[in-house]
């Protein structure tokens, strides 16, 4: 009687535990592309100034990244007005890396009350000067090895130099008060889950290519697709 018994209450709760609706059911999902339009315009490697032995004589220029279809990498995507969703997550720690001579990842995005751990993983002196708009937030030198905290108390979008003549070097984080956030990939894609039913304005920003809106309904359980195009670019003149 009493295995019975135990048969019966392990059923009734794989029953209840299959009723109750998950997150994905009671939420939903936008994802899409990021794209620029028209042929990508040609970006040479930046020039170095200084600590050609550790840099080499150029590296890539993060600033406009082009992928497959004219995905563009980089582009912050956030999806502003929830209301009643998810809550941000505190605790929580960030990396930006200097390795061999760039910011490390270029674009990321984070919450209010997470942290920033700068590093630098070269064998030469870097420095984070980190600025939101005018203000600077804090500039601390980076000799090897060196890793160090700094809070992010506010929303804003905070730019990264690095001026120990490493003039190429730039990196923003987004700092968000919300959940709703992410960074498009190599191939310009983006997803972002867990959304609350409702109608929003999804935000997509670019260092070069500006800021573009464009409103978005969720509906539980479905996903939104939203593609975002940049015009074309005219042509760059040569230097």
């Amino acid at each position: 009687m009493r295995q019975a018994a135990a048969i019966v209450r392990t059923t009734c709760a794989v029953i209840l535990l299959a009723a109750v609706p998950g997150a994905d059911a009671a939420t939903g999902t936008v994802s899409g592309t990021v794209r620029l339009a028209g042929s990508p315009p040609a970006r040479p490697g930046l020039p170095v100034f200084k600590h050609p032995e550790v840099c080499g004589d150029s590296v890539p220029d993060d600033r406009l990244v082009i992928g497959p279809a004219g995905g563009v990498r980089y582009a912050v995507v956030t999806i502003d007005g929830v209301r009643g969703g998810k809550k941000p997550e505190r605790d929580l720690t960030l990396v930006l890396d200097n390795r061999a001579c760039r910011f490390e990842p270029h674009v990321q995005v984070a919450e209010v009350g997470q942290w920033l751990e700068l590093r630098n993983s070269d064998p030469v002196l870097h420095n984070a000067d980190a600025r939101m708009g005018q203000e600077t937030l804090f500039n601390v030198a980076l000799p090897p090895a060196r890793r160090l905290r700094k809070p992010l108390a506010r929303p804003g979008l905070i730019a990264f130099t690095c001026d120990v003549r490493h003039t190429w070097m730039s990196a923003f984080v987004a700092v968000t008060d919300h959940p709703y956030h992410t960074v498009t990939d190599a191939y310009g894609a983006y997803e972002i889950r867990e959304l609350p039913p409702g109608t929003y304005t999804l935000r997509v920003w670019h260092e070069q290519l500006g800021t573009r809106e464009q409103r978005v309904t969720v509906a539980p359980g479905q996903t939104a697709t939203v593609d975002v195009t940049y015009p074309a670019r005219a042509p760059e003149a040569s230097p």
